[in-house]
C-alpha cells in the first residue's frame, strides 16, 4: 500500500515541460488568494473544478496553477469557468490559502503570469 501511495504522490507532481515558457490559454475556476472588493483579485489559483480547495481534498499539484495577473481582475462569479491567457512556467510552489477556519497550504505545479481573463466558451460547441 505504501509503495502505491508513494507512486500516486510522485505522479501528482509530474508537470508538462513542453509548455514551460510558452504563452498559453488555460481553462479553469478562480480560487482567490487575495481579494479587494474595489479592485478585484490579482493572485489566485486556477483549479479544474468548482469548489476545489484543501478541504475536499485538493486536486493534485499538476492540476493547479498559481496565477499572478498584471492588473487586478474583478471577479464576476467563483462558479463560472474562465479562460486565462498568459505565460506558463512549470514550477512547483506552495501557496497559503486563507480559509474560514485558518490558513492552509496548497501545492501547485505551474505558475501563470496572467495577461487576460475571459469567459469560458466551450470550443467543442
Amino acid at each position: 500500500y505504501t509503495d502505491w501511495q508513494d507512486e500516486i504522490e510522485r505522479r501528482s507532481k509530474i508537470t508538462v515541460k513542453r509548455y514551460d515558457g510558452k504563452r498559453i490559454k488555460l481553462a479553469g475556476y478562480l480560487l482567490p488568494l487575495d481579494f479587494d472588493d474595489k479592485n478585484g483579485v490579482q493572485d489566485f489559483l486556477l483549479v479544474p473544478y468548482v469548489g476545489a480547495c484543501i478541504h475536499v481534498p485538493p486536486p493534485p499539484p499538476n492540476q493547479i496553477a498559481f496565477v499572478h495577473m498584471d492588473k487586478p481582475h474583478k471577479v464576476k462569479g467563483l462558479y463560472d469557468p474562465v479562460w486565462v491567457t498568459g505565460r506558463m512556467t512549470a514550477k512547483p510552489a506552495k501557496k497559503k490559502l486563507s480559509l474560514v477556519d485558518g490558513l492552509g497550504m496548497v501545492e501547485t505545479g505551474y505558475r501563470l503570469n496572467g495577461e487576460a481573463i475571459s469567459k469560458f466558451v466551450d470550443p467543442a460547441q
